[in-house]
This record gives C-alpha cells, sequence and structure tokens, in this order.
C-alpha cells in the first residue's frame, strides 16, 4: 500500500499543486488602448478580455508624459438589459501590476453578466478629461483546473481503499486456513 501511495499518490498530489501556478504567472495586459485625456494621452490596460462576474478586473492605466501625476476615478456603468447598480472606484497610484512607475490602478467587480460601460475620468494639470469604452462582462468561468482533477480522481480513493480491504481480509483468510490445517 506504501508503494502505490509514493509511485502514484504523491506525483499526482504534486502535480495538481504545481499546475494551477503555472497558468496564474502570466501577468500582462491582455487588452490595451489608447486615450486622449484633454491635452495628454493615456494607456488604459485590461488584464482580463472579456472579464467575468466571478474574478475581478484590473485596470491599469499609463500616461504617455511621465512628468504629469494624475488623479482620477473609474465608473462601471451597467448597460442596457443588465440588471445592476453603476460602481465607483477610486485611481490609486500602484506598480503592482507593471514595473512603470506612477500607474494609476484599481480593480473592478462586476456583480452580473451583460454589457458595461466603462468611463474613466481624470484631473491633471491640464484639466479634467473622460473617456469610455464598452465591456461585455461573460459569466463565471470554469471549473478551476485543481478543483476538477480533486472530483475526477476522487473514486481512485475509494479503489484504493476497497483494494486494501480485500488485501487484508485475504491475509485474514489465509492466516485462519493455516491454522485450521495445524490443529
Amino acid at each position: 500500500m506504501r508503494k502505490i501511495v509514493v509511485r502514484i499518490v504523491l506525483p499526482l498530489a504534486a502535480l495538481l499543486i504545481l499546475l494551477p501556478g503555472v497558468a496564474l504567472a502570466n501577468a500582462k495586459p491582455l487588452r490595451t488602448m489608447t486615450f486622449k485625456f484633454g491635452s495628454y494621452p493615456v494607456d488604459i490596460n485590461l488584464f482580463e478580455d472579456p472579464p467575468r462576474t466571478d474574478q475581478p478586473l484590473d485596470i491599469t492605466i499609463l500616461p504617455h508624459d511621465s512628468t504629469i501625476h494624475p488623479t482620477g476615478r473609474v465608473i462601471a456603468q451597467p448597460g442596457p438589459g443588465t440588471d445592476a447598480t453603476q460602481e465607483i472606484k477610486t485611481l490609486a497610484i500602484s506598480n503592482a501590476f507593471t514595473d512603470e512607475p506612477k500607474v494609476l490602478a484599481t480593480t473592478i467587480n462586476f456583480p452580473v453578466r451583460g454589457a458595461w460601460r466603462i468611463i474613466v475620468e481624470l484631473n491633471g494639470p491640464w484639466g479634467q478629461g473622460s473617456a469610455s469604452f464598452n465591456v461585455n462582462v461573460l459569466g463565471p468561468g470554469p471549473i478551476p483546473l485543481w478543483l476538477a482533477w480533486l472530483i475526477g480522481l476522487s473514486p481512485v480513493v475509494g479503489i484504493l481503499w476497497l483494494a486494501w480491504q480485500q488485501t487484508r481480509y485475504r491475509r485474514k483468510l489465509l492466516t485462519n486456513a493455516k491454522m485450521k490445517v495445524q490443529h
């Protein structure tokens, strides 16, 4: 039984633990758009495209001119036919998503799927500006890989337990048979 655990179960467990980490290691923006806010252009990066209801959408805003330091907010408005309320998030300086300094970032959570309009409002030394774009939010994502493997391999535990019990029962029968022969 220990050989089975060491040879089969432990490598499978290690594989299940390591696989999701490889999939999550990619942190590059999936969609980049350039907008002009008043007199200064900026890049808006979305780290998931299309976004999903069960996963937060990380947004970064990078001004092309690194000498300006704008402030602002992001508004997520539900589109026609989407039954939800708008969400307003303040932009904060962060370098968690990129190596660039002075990047404005925020995270938006969409409660329902459907059409959404993202409005970005910036205030800077050259005045105020805003831009908007549409996103179509999808429903929850597929089942996580580790959970799928766990569910799929769960019968193996029962089969191994049954084989172990049968082996113990057989040994017990053989031991009893040897005792009867000796008497």
